[in-house]
């Protein structure tokens, strides 16, 4: 015998969106603003993707045959970050996260080390002081100090890093879109994406991944080695959590 009560379909609607609310995933964005000036706000941002904060002193919203973008102008200062990071914890690998970021590089990719992923940072500088970080993290890594002329898949637990060629080269005015997609805690697959949407690479990452509760961030940035003008075109980024809710 089935359950009634006053209001019928109302109640049951109202009670069916209550736990679809309860059960779907969580979600996080950013997007180029058009109406970007001086030191406005460079990105739109929601939820997961709502704190990012940007280091940008100079930067432009434009059009590109890919899209709207935001683009950083570094400093020809070596050493001197450039990017964005959330500046609180959004995630963790127990939440079965999937990261998104499309970028390019239209200047030199020579003199750089560069980092797009999730990491445990509370500022740029946790990941890219050195090649060899010791936070936890998982991303997209490239260095030309370490003498890297392709992308490199990167894990760190915050004591042990692995990287794992790509084979993808770094090339300038190239579009790519990174990805973080953790099924599981302890198997993560990452992929860098043409600018058409296929598959340039992937690897199945689990020997050196960060903790399960670890909590993680957002982040993207470039650090100049040299004096050497260089500069970072944001796209979109994405943000899923996918720990529970409805497939």
């Amino acid at each position: 015998m089935g359950f009634s009560a006053p209001g019928g379909g109302l109640l049951q609607a109202a009670v069916q969106n209550q736990i679809t609310r309860a059960t779907e995933k969580g979600r996080g964005w950013m997007i180029p603003n058009n109406d970007y000036v001086g030191a406005a706000t460079s990105m739109e941002l929601g939820g997961l993707m709502n704190t990012a904060a940007f280091t940008d002193s100079t930067g432009r919203n434009a059009m590109d045959e890919y899209g709207v973008y935001f683009e950083q102008d570094f400093s020809t200062v070596s050493g001197a970050d450039q990017g964005w990071y959330e500046q609180v914890d959004k995630t963790r690998l127990d939440h079965k996260p999937f990261f998104s970021h499309t970028f390019l590089l239209p200047a030199a990719v020579t003199n750089l080390r560069m980092f797009v992923g999730l990491a445990d940072i509370t500022a740029l500088g946790d990941v890219s002081d050195a090649d060899d970080f010791t936070v936890s993290g998982i991303g997209l890594q490239y260095s030309t100090g370490r003498a890297d002329t392709t992308f490199q898949f990167l894990e760190d637990d915050g004591t042990t890093q692995n990287i794992t060629d790509s084979t993808v080269t770094v090339a300038a005015n190239t579009l790519y879109t990174f990805e973080v997609d953790a099924a599981s805690s302890t198997s993560v697959v990452v992929r860098i994406r043409n600018a058409d949407g296929t598959v340039a690479a992937s690897a199945t990452l689990s020997t050196n991944l960060p903790g399960a509760t670890v909590g993680l961030r957002p982040v993207f940035l470039i650090n100049p080695q040299a004096a050497q003008l260089h500069q970072l075109r944001n796209y979109k980024g994405a943000l899923e959590t996918r720990a529970y809710g409805i497939a």
